[in-house]
């Protein structure tokens, strides 16, 4: 069904499919919930009306975007879990809420024998590896540089 503005209009603002798939800005969705704009970029906003917290997901033609307005982070959470945030300034932190570097991994551990490793990186080569090839990480302040080789 659709429900049209002040119910005598043919003013359409969104619908619901007979199978429950609800669109705004479309009349045919093809997903449980989708948001389309046919003048530019779609925007779904979710506000904490109680602290004046805002966060956006938009779809445009430069692509996705994930934001939020004012001078908070963004976290991510996984099993209700904080392991991500990109803090109002930019920097993020994995494994800590208050990164103190662009980025800042932290690993905790009840491990006292072995070494928990907290960063992997791994080259997977599909042709013949030749001596200076391969995976690697690089450590420069300026002029003075350190280079590791896996």
């Amino acid at each position: 069904g659709k429900l049209n503005d002040a119910f005598d209009t043919a003013t359409e603002y969104f619908r619901v499919t007979n199978d429950g798939k609800f669109g705004i800005g479309t009349n045919n969705p093809d997903f449980e919930f989708q948001v389309e704009d046919s003048s530019g970029a779609a925007v779904i906003r979710v506000k904490d009306g109680a602290n004046n917290k805002i966060v956006d997901l938009i779809a445009s033609s430069t692509g996705g975007l994930l934001r939020t307005i004012g001078s908070y982070p963004l976290v991510l959470n996984t099993n209700q879990t904080e392991r991500m945030r990109i803090d109002s300034s930019g920097k993020v932190g994995i494994g800590t809420t208050s990164p103190s570097r662009v980025l800042h991994v932290q690993a905790s551990t009840s491990k006292t024998n072995s070494v928990e490793h907290v960063l992997q990186l791994n080259h997977i080569s599909s042709g013949t590896t030749t001596t200076g090839f391969g995976a690697g990480i690089r450590f420069a302040v300026k002029e003075i540089m350190v280079q590791y080789r896996l």
